[in-house]
């Protein structure tokens, strides 16, 4: 595997296994039709983690004398994939999958043998001219419900993407990738423990392993970057932000009343820039890692659509005279 292959699927992967997680994490586990289009996605994502040769990325990481630390953020996701099923087994065994494909049989089937049977009534019951006519309307409302069942029956078989636990098939999957992966490149306990809940710790340089590189091309929108960089010399001036003179290194300083750092105060800020369109669309992932990465803190959950939507107005009364 090239180098440059290497990097696009540890790239590709990270990103199924972001995406993958989010939706387990917010997964209602219903029985309901819904149900369907969730093990669609399911089924694709298994697909493509079947296919994924974990062996040759570690082949071709060792092949081509690649630092393993590229390997960092996506043994993280893989081992928060892990947690979250661990977590949440109870839920995802919970779900009835023959119930949800009765439904969508149902959905499929139902009103259209209930005309079949509506429609053999009617001619039954219709007066025809003579009783040929009758029995060759009959025999086709009869052809045509048997071919229905033909392919109720078929839908059975093609259907059993719908009945299978793709949790558990995922799981197994990622047990393997994650034991692979650390079988080569060992984790040493201190660092293991940082993995495992998935943290990061300020002032230690391993940050930088867990952190993967997002360039603010990456997320920003044409000529956007330069209008923010004005926007964080006033963080700095306003003491939400402090510089370190010698290597320039930002941190996030504004703190609540009991000294822990003030998470929101930030969100609102990011708020604010993605209110005025500062970010290319569908980025959240990589801005909270951009800021994580760049003022040396932890941003989190706090980060989440539902958690930012209360701050769309609170932004323009805290961040009142920022040139937004």
């Amino acid at each position: 595997m090239e180098t440059r292959d290497i990097h696009t699927f540890i790239i590709e992967l990270s990103g199924l296994y972001d995406n993958l997680n989010k939706c387990l994490q917010e997964d209602n586990c219903s029985s309901d039709l819904y149900r369907v289009f969730r093990q669609k996605e399911y089924q694709d994502v298994y697909g493509k983690l079947k296919n994924a040769d974990i062996e040759s990325l570690i082949l071709g990481i060792l092949a081509n004398s690649l630092n393993e630390k590229i390997l960092t953020r996506l043994r993280i996701l893989i081992d928060v994939n892990i947690q979250i099923y661990q977590t949440r087994r109870k839920d995802f065994d919970n779900i009835d999958f023959y119930k949800v494909y009765s439904l969508q049989e149902e959905y499929l089937f139902s009103n259209k043998f209930t005309e079949l049977l509506k429609d053999k009534e009617d001619i039954k019951n219709f007066s025809y001219p003579t009783n040929l006519e009758k029995e060759m309307l009959l025999k086709e409302n009869q052809q045509e419900t048997n071919q229905l069942k033909n392919q109720k029956a078929e839908y059975f078989i093609t259907g059993a993407w719908i009945r299978e636990n793709y949790y558990s098939k995922i799981n197994k999957l990622s047990c393997s990738f994650f034991s692979i992966i650390n079988s080569t490149f060992p984790v040493e306990k201190e660092k293991k423990e940082i993995l495992r809940n998935n943290t990061i710790l300020k002032g230690t340089e391993f940050i930088s392993e867990i952190l993967p590189e997002i360039e603010p091309g990456m997320i920003f929108r044409t000529r956007m970057f330069e209008k923010f960089l004005a926007l964080e010399r006033k963080l700095v001036t306003d003491t939400y932000l402090k510089q370190e003179n010698l290597n320039k290194e930002l941190n996030w300083i504004s703190t609540h009343e009991n000294r822990k750092p003030d998470i929101k105060r930030l969100v609102t800020f990011l708020t604010g820039l993605i209110s005025n369109n500062y970010f290319l669309p569908n980025k959240d992932p990589k801005i909270k890692t951009f800021f994580e990465s760049r003022y040396h803190i932890t941003i989190g959950q706090n980060f989440e659509r539902k958690r930012r939507e209360p701050l769309l107005m609170e932004y323009k009364v805290v961040f009142h005279d920022y040139p937004f």
